[in-house]
């Protein structure tokens, strides 16, 4: 197995980058680019943390998914028609394009993010219950909701064991997700990021 393609990493290591209205810090996790501007990301992975309601920054030509980890709800509004609202370990799609405030409950919020450029990406991001087989993918991002929740390769006889906030990214690599308990609901989460073929 190339261990270029696979790589692990815990969210407490991972840099943070404080947001410009102060309410909020992002970890990035993976950003890269598939055509040859090096200079413009087509794919981001990353992790928010929100202090406190306020505006979401837009972002052109990028479609958008975020899932709520932490807190009780998270909505984004534009105050008019658009009203996009996300409970626990749910999912909210939109267009990065849209000005859109975030509206947090009574507890700071915690939200798995993945962006994709319009045209050259698409990205996926769900919550895995239970064992799962996970396709390969240009990139995949596994992150364990569980202490000893397992990720078997199929390059590799060992699964790699990652606790609560662990994670690991495989590019090009099929995967295993086997859960620390067997039938337990919210094993870990699942990004991933693939090139669109024209």
């Amino acid at each position: 197995m190339d261990l270029a393609n696979v790589l692990r990493f815990e969210l407490s290591a991972v840099s943070t980058e404080p947001w410009r209205n102060g309410r909020g810090i992002t970890r990035v996790l993976a950003s890269g680019s598939f055509s040859r501007n090096l200079e413009q990301w087509d794919y981001r992975l990353s992790l928010a943390d929100i202090s406190a309601s306020g505006p979401f920054s837009t972002f052109k030509g990028i479609e958008r998914s975020s899932l709520l980890l932490e807190g009780s709800s998270l909505l984004l509004t534009d105050g008019e028609e658009r009203q996009l609202r996300a409970g626990p370990m749910e999912v909210i799609r939109y267009n990065g394009e849209w000005p859109l405030n975030a509206v947090i409950g009574s507890s700071p919020t915690r939200c798995l993010n993945v962006m994709t450029r319009k045209g050259i990406a698409s990205g996926m991001l769900k919550v895995l219950d239970g064992m799962n087989a996970v396709p390969a993918a240009d990139l995949v991002m596994l992150l364990s909701l569980h202490d000893g929740c397992e990720v078997k390769t199929a390059e590799s006889s060992a699964p790699q064991k990652l606790n609560k906030y662990e994670g690991i990214l495989l590019r090009d690599v099929a995967s295993v997700v086997i859960p620390a308990k067997p039938g337990a609901a919210h094993a870990a989460v699942l990004a991933t990021i693939s090139q669109l073929k024209t």
